[in-house]
């Protein structure tokens, strides 16, 4: 029968895994809409299913289509990729770690950022990063950033870009979260929550389009963040965040930058006139 295969045992830790579907077939899960990833996984010799996964995501992105785009970390440890991790141009692609304590780590080599997001597509565009730590900055290339987002080639719509428990190892140098803003007619939005992830590099953003939106919620914002001084009425929200003092700089008057239920690193609230050097534009909330 089409889409059928006989048992295959998949054995992880000891344990021995079975799928088995309604009726007592065996799916094949190579049909399903997911690409796995494993430490203990094969790129020569996996094909990327729940059975036989692979050992780098680099391998996995090969197998992305517009119906297969779900990539699946099953263990956590450091998945070190060899070659540059740029973005598919496939909209609602999302790449999930094991778990969201920083224990899926995903580094890369030692030139360029460890993740490129930054696709040709001619219609508004998704990303989803989940449950995973991008180390960043690692020796000779100390200066690497850890993610870089851009919207060069998207030619109409929005680039958005959704992390959830993302954290970021920086171990030398550069941004932990870069984003660049070539093409100013379209919008730029990312939507983040960590739930007190840590973000160890400064986020650094460059704010063009009035629809520019950047929500970051639950954060440990260690680098700080900074923005361009364009004058823009984009939108910077920071909900539930902590910062070491001073470390919110750069932007304009017209920027608006909303804090809520934010506090320094010492503990102190994060008041309106300590922002309002730059971003002169503020909204500040306790809760």
């Amino acid at each position: 029968m089409s889409g059928l295969y006989q048992p295959k045992v998949y054995r992880k830790d000891g344990g021995d895994t079975m799928v088995v579907a309604i009726g007592g077939a065996i799916l094949d899960e190579r049909n399903l809409a997911s690409i796995y990833v494993d430490q203990d996984g094969s790129d020569t010799l996996g094909d990327g299913s729940l059975f036989s996964p692979f050992a780098t995501l680099t391998k996995a992105l090969t197998l992305v289509t517009a119906t297969r785009k779900n990539i699946k970390i099953m263990s956590p440890g450091e998945y070190a990729e060899a070659a540059a991790f740029s973005w598919p141009n496939v909209t609602e692609l999302s790449i999930i770690g094991a778990d969201g304590n920083g224990g899926t780590v995903i580094s890369g080599p030692t030139t360029g950022p460890v993740i490129t997001i930054n696709p040709t597509y001619g219609q508004g565009f998704e990303a989803f990063l989940e449950n995973i730590c991008i180390k960043h900055g690692v020796a000779p290339s100390t200066a690497q950033h850890g993610l870089l987002i851009d919207n060069e080639h998207m030619t109409t719509f929005k680039l958005l870009v959704h992390l959830k428990n993302v954290t970021f190892e920086q171990v030398s140098t550069g941004d932990s979260i870069h984003v660049d803003h070539t093409l100013t007619t379209q919008a730029i939005r990312i939507y983040a929550n960590g739930d007190q992830a840590e973000i160890e590099g400064p986020v650094n953003i460059t704010t063009i389009n009035a629809a520019d939106r950047f929500r970051l919620t639950g954060f440990m914002l260690s680098g700080g963040l900074v923005t361009n001084a364009d004058d823009v009425a984009s939108e910077i929200t920071l909900k539930d965040c902590s910062w070491p003092a001073g470390a919110i700089t750069g932007g304009h008057g017209n920027q608006k930058l909303n804090t809520i239920g934010c506090y320094t690193f010492d503990g102190t609230t994060y008041a309106a006139v300590d922002l309002s050097t730059t971003h002169a534009n503020v909204n500040v909330k306790l809760t």
